[in-house]
């Protein structure tokens, strides 16, 4: 039984608009219950609750669930009927009409939701995220402990986190012991488990506007029953950051490498041709040897350029070679920057990042394309990407391609400060804030040269704009010392005095 519009019911004597049959649940016994259209709806309510909102369910016609379930969003029970019915009847229109689904499925959803993201790196961790945890807990009826994503509560997410952490690195779906494999290899970083928090919260929103649950839960993570010791840091120590004596390791580095790959008297980085390489690609040793330096020359080379630019990692690693340029001014200096563009920019808004360092940053780029061209045989293009993933391939380096052959330099960063941790004998990967250990990463470089900059005077709309962010986040999260920076300010009154003492202090 269907009707074209709510008009039709209304046309129906009023005894024979609806057959309704009450019941209560077994398992609730105040639960109410009203059939309508025969047995074709369910309209249930719980008059305990504080609002108690009506609720309808009916049969889904595909098959693919058993029932659609949706919550009317109202206390009143005339209202929920004529809202079930339309819903109804929506549905066994699209049903007749041969549409392949008729109620949103998981995949739909989340195909809507992923193109409301902004930021191709936040894409692409919703989509892990789907992939690895969320459509298996949510998505498969057959897979998971929900009977209906309907039904996701507050008490739903609690267990989904539990869950989250307890199977880490879960194996796929074992269909004989009906489970997920509970191997645990490592612990869930509370950087990792925010940020899924953060996606997680914003596709159900999504879904709860599409009106696919019922309710919008509480996307809260029990920090203190996981690893997030960290989540009680202030904002600007959630991530590591580079003190004078460690930085100063780093620069050693940086120096001795520079000399390295200069130099060819060095063994390490003493490497065949690119016509050698072309005729040996089975040689083992020479591969290892060329892809060693070509790590170590774009880890060297990405991470003095975000400390001398500001620029973030992300962008960074989607320049193309036309994105590096310089130029001179009226007085004869010649600068270094970095065009960063709208499709780069985490902004979406063009802007060039000057480098500090006048032209040594476009020196340095020149050297590391002379490394480009040692391991690709060839002269890059200017549509192409400056850092190349180590097993791209050779046709595919433009920026087109760049899913295909983006570098991924998180891991290196993490192994070279482990590295040097080991040979100075000082932690350099990991920050102690409060006896809690921080690590350090690519971004830590950012963060010195924002702060650095605050010291030395600059103004915060200046480095906002050179670093693509806002003033509010350059006093949020880098500003924290403005006060010591203002001191003089701050005691101007008192410079007069040797020993102010109680003279012209606040009692």
């Amino acid at each position: 039984m269907s009707f074209s519009s709510i008009t039709d019911i209304q046309k129906l004597p009023t005894d024979t608009r609806f057959e309704v049959k009450m019941s209560s649940s077994n398992q609730n016994p105040t639960l109410i219950q009203k059939y309508i259209l025969g047995n074709e709806i369910l309209l249930y309510q719980n008059p305990d609750n504080l609002k108690p909102i009506w609720y309808y369910r009916f049969k889904n016609p595909t098959g693919s669930t058993q029932y659609i379930r949706k919550s009317a969003k109202t206390q009143s029970e005339a209202l929920a009927s004529k809202r079930a019915i339309e819903h109804y009847n929506d549905i066994q229109s699209r049903y007749r009409a041969g549409s392949d689904y008729a109620e949103p499925t998981w995949d739909l959803i989340f195909e809507r939701f992923i193109t409301k993201i902004d930021g191709e790196r936040s894409r692409e961790l919703a989509t892990d995220y789907n992939n690895r945890y969320w459509k298996k807990y949510f998505g498969d009826s057959k897979k998971t402990r929900l009977k209906d994503f309907f039904n996701v509560s507050d008490v739903t997410l609690e267990e989904y986190w539990a869950w989250r952490v307890k199977f880490y690195k879960s194996e796929e779906w074992d269909s004989e012991k009906r489970r997920y494999a509970s191997k645990v290899k490592g612990k869930t970083s509370h950087a990792t488990l925010r940020t899924e928090a953060y996606l997680l919260k914003f596709f159900l929103f999504e879904a709860y506007r599409l009106n696919m649950i019922s309710m919008m839960p509480k996307v809260i993570l029990k920090w203190d029953k996981f690893s997030a010791s960290t989540y009680h840091l202030p904002s600007n120590n959630r991530r590591g950051k580079f003190d004078d004596e460690s930085y100063e390791i780093i620069r050693k580095w940086w120096r001795k490498t520079r000399i390295d790959l200069k130099s060819s008297r060095t063994s390490k980085y003493k490497v065949a041709t690119s016509t050698d390489w072309q005729s040996k690609k089975d040689d083992r040793q020479l591969y290892n040897m060329r892809t060693h330096r070509y790590s170590v020359a774009m880890i060297y080379t990405l991470t003095i350029t975000i400390s001398n630019t500001g620029i973030r990692p992300v962008e960074i690693t989607k320049l193309i070679w036309d994105d590096i340029r310089k130029f001179d001014d009226e007085d004869g200096n010649v600068y270094s920057y970095v065009n960063i563009r709208s499709e780069v920019s985490k902004t979406n808004k063009r802007r060039d990042a000057v480098s500090r360092d006048f032209e040594e940053t476009y020196i340095r780029f020149q050297e590391w394309k002379s490394e480009w061209i040692r391991f690709w045989g060839r002269e890059p293009k200017g549509n192409e990407l400056v850092f190349p993933h180590i097993k791209a391939d050779i046709d595919k380096l433009s920026f087109q391609f760049y899913k295909e052959s983006k570098v991924k330099p998180h891991q290196s960063m993490r192994n070279l400060l482990l590295k040097l941790s080991k040979q100075s004998g000082i932690d350099v990967y990991k920050q102690d804030v409060n006896g809690i250990k921080v690590p350090r990463t690519l971004y830590s470089f950012r963060s010195r040269f924002i702060e650095k900059r605050l010291e030395n005077g600059m103004d915060a709309y200046t480095l906002a704009r050179n670093c693509g962010t806002s003033i509010e986040m350059i006093e949020r999260y880098y500003d924290v010392n403005a006060n010591l920076r203002f001191r003089k300010e701050i005691t101007k009154h008192l410079r007069n005095f040797e020993h102010a003492g109680d003279k012209d202090s606040e009692l």
